[in-house]
This record gives C-alpha cells, structure tokens and sequence, in this order.
C-alpha cells in the first residue's frame, strides 16, 4: 500500500470517527450527565482482533474524549501491543478501556473495564479497582440487565445490544431490542444506557432523544456502506 494510501485511509477514518462522534452528541444530548456527576464518553469503539487487524490505526483516528474498548478474547501475547496502544490512546486523550481481563486492565493502567454477560461474576467479585475506573457491561435482553444491577462492582454504563440488525459474531444471532422498550428502561434505570449492535452514520439519527448516553460501534462503513477492515 502506497504512502498516498495510506495518509487517504487515515485521514477518511479520522473524518468518518470525527462525524461520528459529533453525531452521537446529537443524539444522545445529555442523557449521561443526568446520571454521572462527570462526563464520560460519548462514543466507544469495541475493537475485535478478527475483524480489526490495525488497532493503531482506529485509535490514532479516534477524536479526543471517545473511548476505545480493547477486547484479545484470549489470543496471546497481547500485553505489549494492550501497553503500546495504552500508550497512543493517551497521546489522543482518548479513554482505553480493557474487556474482561482485569489483569491486565490494572497492570497496564487502563482507564476502565468492560465486562461482557458471560463474565459478570466479575462484578460480584471484591477486586478493588481504581476510583477513577470507568466500568461498564453489556446486556442482550431484560433479564441479563436485571442480573447486573446490585452486584458489588454495579457498573454505571451498561451496552444493551444489538439495537439494529448486525454482522458482529457476539450479536448475529441475538433479536434485537424493540426501541419503545429501551425507552421505558433507560426512563426506569438508575444506571446509564448506551447503545450498540448495527449503528451506523444513518441510522444513528433514529436514537435521537431516546435518552442513550453513548454509542458503541463494532464495526466502521465507509461513504458507500461497505465495511471497513483495518
């Protein structure tokens, strides 16, 4: 790939996450800042080592104040590579959360962590984390989101996912959230709601004043639609 590819590349995702993230301030106004005395993100994306072999690339693209959600699912080594986009992601002052390996989120100063369904003993457990930790969960249905609230590391931001239909491994299979219903539990919910699963720069505009207080992406499309795999 040519050094005029390359800079084209960087510069339409830095644009594409730049539109992004002022479009998910539209939306979500300040659902989040009703719930949180601080000012979390906006925009988070999950990084998936299958679709995704250029990390640097995503988060060197990021804009200031987004958050970036590390998942390895395993895959060994990564706590250089976790060290080393740490290390970038601060450059940009972007927020570098780890998913699910509380480890090596506290052996590398992370920002937060993400804990998927599957492991939510985590936040039953009595790990001590950070004052300044940013935890958040995910959730695929009702149920699931009734069985983290009142754990011991109750998490303020909870992913309910998908919202629309999706290409992402974890959520194909799942039904999607009807949106009156999300409505209803972000109205009734203490914790704040962030969506994910499908978003896209246009369907996006339908969450508007849903009350959400972020937007998670899994995936980037390009002007045409089509993803794109960094």
């Amino acid at each position: 790939m040519g050094v005029q590819v390359r800079k084209w590349m960087q510069t339409s995702l830095s644009d594409l996450f730049l539109e992004l993230n002022e479009l998910s301030y539209i939306v979500c106004g300040h659902g989040s800042e009703k719930k949180s005395p601080h000012l979390p993100p906006k925009l988070y994306f999950f990084y998936d080592p299958q679709r995704h072999v250029n990390p640097f690339a995503i988060v060197k693209a990021m804009p200031a104040g987004s958050a970036f959600i590390f998942r390895h699912f395993g895959k060994a080594p990564i706590i250089n590579m976790a060290k080393c986009l740490r290390s970038e992601a601060k450059k940009g002052s972007v927020l570098f959360i780890v998913g699910q390996d509380h480890n090596l989120a506290l052996t590398i100063g992370a920002d937060g962590l993400h804990v998927p369904n599957w492991d939510r003993k985590l936040l039953s457990s009595k790990i001590k984390f950070p004052a300044h930790f940013l935890i958040t969960a995910s959730a695929h249905n009702q149920e699931e989101l009734q069985s983290i609230t009142g754990l011991h590391q109750t998490p303020v931001h909870i992913f309910v996912s998908p919202v629309f239909q999706t290409t992402s491994p974890s959520g194909i299979k799942r039904s999607i959230w009807e949106l009156n219903e999300l409505m209803s539990l972000i109205k009734s919910n203490p914790m704040i709601i962030n969506a994910l699963g499908g978003i896209n720069r246009t369907n996006i505009h339908s969450l508007k004043a849903m009350g959400f207080g972020g937007i998670g992406l899994g995936s980037l499309k390009d002007l045409s639609g089509q993803d794109i795999n960094l």
